[in-house]
């Protein structure tokens, strides 16, 4: 299955960086790298990554491998691929072939927006448009290549990318205002939710995500959370 698989850590580098021009992407296969010029921030900084990297790999004429679902996740986070292929396989097989509800395809454990973060973007005037919005929480967005090419589409104007929100409110968002849209998506978005497989501070039923918990303030209980984390999953999966 490895031969399948494609991954990468996207980054920034600052401006005048040898090698990188402008607003060019550069991809390292050995070291598994996707780099471009920017800023590292939580707005517009996380989204202008994550677009501009799929952009890259959904644009045939400068990547050269055919895919059929993308996964957004983070550094912090493990995920069992051998059982996210299983996940999908039977997905597709349930929902696939000539059935033109399920051409567009989102997973990942949904959340909904019910409070402000300025560090997010979602302050009192942004909230107005925010809340309520349903999204794929950031440790694990998979989107099917169909999405992916709609995100890219830079034509469809209902769903203009608002860069001053946190990248995966805003897809959320985007997803809404593409599944309403009969013209981008005339049988919606299927979205098929992961909540309780993805371990967070808890157990979870069978999880296919390993999410390593963030406290900025402490990163001692970051630590402990990593260890405990790899002893108790994802060492049993490697011996």
């Amino acid at each position: 299955m490895a031969e399948n698989i494609r991954f990468y850590y996207v980054s920034f580098v600052p401006d005048g960086t040898p090698g990188i021009a402008g607003d060019e992407v550069v991809v390292d296969e050995t070291a598994h790298r996707i780099t471009m010029r920017g800023t590292e921030s939580w707005c517009p900084g996380l989204l202008t990554k994550t677009m501009r990297a799929l952009s890259h790999v959904n644009d045939a004429s400068k990547y050269d491998f055919r895919y059929d679902y993308v996964i957004r996740t983070n550094a912090s986070s493990f995920i069992n691929l051998e059982g996210f292929y299983n996940e999908l396989a039977a997905f597709d097989g349930l929902h696939s072939g000539s059935n033109p509800e399920y051409k567009y395809v989102t997973m990942g454990s949904e959340y909904t927006v019910t409070s402000k973060n300025d560090s997010y973007g979602l302050n009192d005037q942004t909230m107005q448009v925010y809340s309520g919005t349903t999204f794929l929480h950031g440790v694990c967005i998979v989107m099917n290549a169909a999405v992916v090419a709609l995100l890219c589409d830079s034509d469809q104007q209902v769903a203009r990318i608002n860069y001053s929100v946190v990248d995966d409110v805003e897809l959320g968002r985007v997803f809404e205002a593409l599944a309403l849209s009969r013209a981008s998506c005339p049988y919606g978005i299927c979205k098929h939710d992961l909540k309780g497989r993805i371990l967070f501070m808890g157990n979870a039923h069978d999880p296919l995500v390993y999410c390593n918990n963030r406290f900025k303030h402490d990163r001692s209980i970051d630590l402990r959370n990593f260890n405990d984390v790899a002893a108790r999953f994802i060492r049993a999966l490697i011996e």
